[in-house]
């Protein structure tokens, strides 16, 4: 099995997660760019990244 054909489980997917963000970071996210803040989207996208990892262990560990 490549890559490609490689399932992913996700558990309790359809449970709500909520993630404070700045309208600033939510329009990025949905496509505006700001070419005066290049680092706004990765680092938004990290922000996003390590609430969910901390989530999941969160649940994992209880």
């Amino acid at each position: 099995m490549n890559a490609q054909q490689a399932m992913v489980t996700i558990p309790d997917k359809e449970q709500i997660i909520a993630v404070e963000l700045t309208v600033k970071e939510l329009m990025a996210l949905s496509g505006s760019r700001f070419h005066q803040d290049q680092q706004l989207l990765p680092s938004v996208r990290k922000k996003l990244r390590d609430h969910l990892q901390r989530e999941w262990i969160s649940r994992i560990t209880e």
